[in-house]
């Protein structure tokens, strides 16, 4: 059924690795497997917080929506006998946006509430403490800011989400904002970026526009937690110990973009205090541990007729990991893609990657909790539209090696009205040699996501 799948959506995945053993490949994939498709807001001329004059008067939008999701095969969690199959997922939500415009500011305020019931359906006492807590209800107020003109410059103030960098799938450079992987097949990629205190400043030139950014909140990456069948460890987590606002943590990065006539160019500097790495974490480890990191970065865009040329490079210093005793790496991260939308109501988008950590010591490629000094990704990813567009097809499949496990995620969405917009589709696991994919190669989902917007 897989391989049929997978020629029917024409979209693979693959990551060759030097190592089939490497725990630091296995926190790559766990990220990697709950992006989608859609891209977030680029700090570039054609997204720009200063693109579009403000229309004056205020908005108030959102959606009603029931997300449905059901385990296909019998499983268990690290940790505990319950059995995963059958109901998972049973929660109607609501979204909220409010947008206030004049000629001198835009207020933007989004927030969302959901509750599962699933966990009243099936039993919480079948559920350990934590993931109830986690997973059954939730209200926050997402995203919060305010932006001024202060000349032909903007400034925005608040909560917000900031994307670096050209590339789609791998985003070598987009790493501003933390991430929300704890629910695959129900997010794509707007719904896992986690909105940060930030202030923003953008001055436009003629053919440059500078983009300046500072980050005063360092959030958490929201995981799994330990009982639920995507955690991906034998043990609970250690506890964070980490203010997420402490002035000497402060971020700061600069982006610089250029367009050439039919191109566009990016160069970044950043500076961050984030979350290390997890490769070599064990249960003897008492605390979370954070450390700030440098990264510069070049970006860039060809059109081409039908074709979008695309490609990101990153290089990274300060890495830390567990088990190197405070020692820090750098690192060196590359990315180069095609668009193609020729093709009659469709998209198809092409990514290579590759990624070399610099002074490992080559004796311990084959231990467990050793980072990789080399990883080679390819992604292809692919749409398509029907009916005037009112159904769409997206896939995006995903083989972590030649024996890692791996992930397909195939969905369609039908628009019944302007208002009603119901989603079906199926997101697979295979299991393999990898740490991760040894736990979750049996949590195949099938899922329902309904929306009313108004």
């Amino acid at each position: 059924m897989i391989k049929l799948l997978q020629i029917s959506v024409v979209s693979v995945v693959l990551i060759f690795n030097q190592n089939s053993h490497g725990t630091e490949t296995e926190i790559i994939v766990l990220e990697d497997v709950l992006a989608g498709f859609d891209n977030n807001e680029r700090l570039s001329p054609a997204h720009s917080i200063s693109d579009s004059p403000p229309q004056k008067g205020y908005h108030l939008s959102g959606s009603l929506n029931f997300d449905i999701a059901c385990s296909l095969k019998h499983h268990t969690a690290n940790g505990g006998s319950y059995d995963y199959r059958g109901l998972n997922v049973f929660r109607p939500g609501l979204n909220l946006e409010f947008d206030r415009k004049s000629d001198s500011y835009q207020l933007f305020l989004s927030g969302h509430f959901y509750y599962d019931f699933n966990y009243a359906i099936r039993g919480r006492e079948n559920y350990p403490p934590q993931l109830l807590s986690t997973y059954q209800e939730e209200i926050e107020l997402s995203e919060f800011w305010i932006s001024s003109k202060i000349g032909k410059s903007n400034i925005r103030l608040g909560r917000q989400i900031v994307s670096w960098g050209a590339s789609d799938i791998f985003r070598p450079i987009d790493i501003v904002n933390t991430i929300d992987i704890r629910t695959p097949s129900l997010t794509n990629l707007n719904g896992l970026k986690l909105p940060a205190l930030i202030s923003r400043l953008e001055i436009p030139f003629k053919q440059l526009e500078l983009g300046i950014i500072l980050i005063h909140e360092n959030r958490v990456k929201r995981m799994p937690v330990y009982g639920n069948d995507f955690y991906p460890f034998d043990f609970p987590l250690p506890p964070v110990v980490h203010d997420d606002f402490v002035l000497e943590d402060t971020g700061a990065g600069v982006e610089l973009g250029i367009g050439l006539e039919s191109w566009y160019l990016s160069l970044s500097a950043l500076t961050l205090v984030q979350e290390q790495n997890f490769v070599g974490l064990t249960k003897d480890d008492s605390e979370r541990l954070w450390n700030r990191i440098f990264m510069l970065g070049v970006s860039g865009t060809k059109p081409v007729g039908q074709w979008l040329f695309k490609t990101d490079l990153a290089l990274f210093d300060g890495i830390q990991y567990y088990q190197l005793d405070q020692e820090e790496k750098s690192k060196i991260e590359f990315n180069a893609g095609i668009d193609y939308s020729a093709w009659e109501h469709s998209f198809f988008s092409l990514e290579i990657f590759y990624r070399h950590v610099f002074g490992l010591d080559s004796s311990y490629k084959n231990d467990i909790n050793y980072p990789l000094s080399d990883v080679l990704a390819l992604g292809i990813a692919y749409s398509r539209s029907f009916f005037r567009e009112k159904l769409n097809l997206k896939a995006l499949i995903r083989i972590y090696g030649f024996n890692h496990g791996g992930t397909q995620r195939m969905s369609f969405t039908y628009r019944v009205t302007d208002a009603n917009q119901i989603e079906i589709g199926l997101m697979f696991f295979q299991g393999g040699d990898n740490y991760i994919f040894e736990n979750i190669g049996e949590n195949t989902r099938a899922f329902v996501q309904y929306k009313y917007f108004f």
